[in-house]
């Protein structure tokens, strides 16, 4: 799956936060007019940093997104319930 940004990257900042489980600072990238989250990525120094982690308002045709395992379980906040996960479907080839 391939992430681009369509539109107004001229508005994006991004911040270092090194406050992460492996010590490595992850870039948060944000909209510097109204402060939200647009995605962020892992740090260089991982062996994936190619990942990029897009907050879910930000995907077009999001609502076809569902999660497919838990990240951080432990981090999440007690009003949170538990994530029911789909089973992955059957490849057809």
């Amino acid at each position: 799956m391939s992430f681009t940004l369509k539109s107004g990257k001229e508005l994006l900042k991004v911040y270092y936060d090194p406050n992460t489980d492996t010590g490595k600072p992850l870039a948060r990238h944000f909209c510097s007019n109204c402060g939200s989250n647009v995605y962020f990525r892992m740090s260089p120094e991982l062996p994936r940093s190619d990942i990029y982690i897009v907050h879910g308002p930000g995907i077009e045709g999001h609502e076809t997104w569902y999660p497919r395992k838990h990240t951080h379980a432990d981090n999440k906040l007690p009003y949170i319930g538990n994530i029911e996960m789909r089973a992955k479907e059957k490849s057809r080839m």
